[in-house]
């Protein structure tokens, strides 16, 4: 079995399956019971790890304002900022995006 932890969009996961291995996405995106941030659902994932039949344990980097999966494609939050140019943030943001 694998487990992926803050799994967002969850690929790995996915992956795995398609390949007929048993996966599990743990990320509050796939409802309460999987958010990371709550005492019950790390003992949950903790007991998962215990039972020995996880062989696999992905963490993902928490996406963030300096995160890559922030882009330009329609179907999440756009970029705060850019490596060459605006490391530090774009000249028009406003609101809770200037301030992260």
């Amino acid at each position: 079995k694998v487990l992926e932890l803050y799994a967002g969009s969850a690929r790995l996961s996915r992956a795995f399956a398609a390949q007929g291995v048993s996966a599990e996405a743990w990320d509050l995106d796939y409802g309460c019971e999987k958010d990371l941030l709550k005492e019950s659902t790390v003992q949950s994932v903790l007991r998962e790890l215990r039972s020995g039949r996880v062989c696999f344990l992905w963490l993902a980097i928490p996406c963030s304002s300096w995160s890559r999966a922030r882009r330009n494609d329609g179907r999440g939050p756009g970029p705060l900022r850019e490596d060459a140019d605006c490391l530090l943030g774009f000249d028009h943001l406003e609101g809770k995006d200037l301030a992260r």
